[in-house]
């Protein structure tokens, strides 16, 4: 992640974009969570507490104006993408607006393909970072019916699978491998392959994290690790620091009322951490290559 500094009119012009999106383009009022998720989003990633009933909307051509910097460009793009998913209806209809600012911003398809993915996979995570840790508190049958059946078992799993993360014990103590296995065993969590997901790897590197930074299963060690997340991420950071932010102020409400400058220091804090970090985790780090490795010394690798 790059962490820009956004001038008044990038950031009320960025706003109003997203508030075209998230309104349908002003077809709908804007719903209590589109507000709050504006206002989160604006207050932890542009640093600026909002009225969104203030903000104008801003049409694609005003947009690009105000952006120069092609990296910029990329973020607010991201932002946008985030606006388009903060409910999940008329999806159609939001996708059609936000190619529009996609062309004036003059950036690719691929490339909104992409930031689509990312808050998929990550949304997910979030969803079964969940269902996972109160899997062992509660029956699978009364858990797959509070999912949908999203994360079933995989029946097509193969023994191999837990053979090969049962043979990471032969590894030394100090290991990564080993250290994962235990923590998938202490914390009573599927092992990777057992569930049905989208993209194993996007669980198996955010627990590879959870174990380098120290940050515990509970709601600020996810935060944090998401935050850590994306900072060392280069495609899609703003999404998934914007997906923590929501994930734990917005459904927290004890949480939500303490939000102020010193939490929005300490999230950036561990963003940072993640910006510092010289491994990059989300983009083709052999984790299996890695599991003989001492912890400290992987540690030592992130600058930590």
């Amino acid at each position: 992640m790059r962490d820009f500094v956004w001038n008044n009119s990038q950031i009320n012009t960025l706003l109003g974009a997203a508030k075209f999106i998230a309104s349908v383009g002003d077809k709908y009022d804007l719903s209590e969570r589109n507000i709050r998720c504006l206002q989160l989003s604006s207050y932890f990633l542009l640093s600026t507490e909002i009225d969104i009933s203030d903000i104008p909307f801003a049409n694609p051509i005003e947009l690009a104006s105000t952006l120069q910097d092609s990296e910029q460009k990329k973020s607010a793009l991201e932002f946008l993408v985030l606006s388009m998913y903060y409910e999940d209806d008329y999806l159609d209809e939001k996708r059609l607006i936000l190619e529009g600012y996609l062309r004036s911003l003059k950036l690719s398809d691929l490339l909104l393909k992409q930031l689509s993915q990312v808050f998929n996979q990550y949304r997910q995570l979030v969803e079964y970072n969940e269902f996972r840790k109160t899997l062992k508190s509660s029956t699978n049958r009364t858990l797959d019916a509070h999912f949908n059946d999203k994360f079933m078992p995989n029946e097509n799993s193969p023994q191999s699978v837990s053979d090969k993360y049962q043979k990471l014990t032969l590894l030394a103590k100090n290991s990564l491998g080993y250290n994962l296995y235990k923590s998938y065993r202490k914390n009573k969590f599927p092992l990777p392959g057992e569930r049905l997901l989208s993209n194993d790897k996007v669980v198996l590197i955010y627990d590879i994290v959870k174990l380098i930074t120290g940050y515990r299963y509970d709601i600020r060690g996810d935060l944090n690790a998401l935050a850590f997340v994306a900072g060392n991420m280069t495609v899609g950071s703003f999404i998934v620091a914007a997906i923590g932010v929501i994930e734990y102020y917005y459904q927290n409400p004890e949480a939500i009322r303490k939000v102020n400058k010193l939490e929005r220091k300490k999230y950036w804090n561990a963003i940072r951490v993640g910006m510092n970090c010289p491994l990059d985790f989300t983009d083709n780090w052999e984790y299996e290559a890695n599991f003989i490795k001492n912890l400290n010394d992987l540690r030592a690798e992130c600058n930590l």
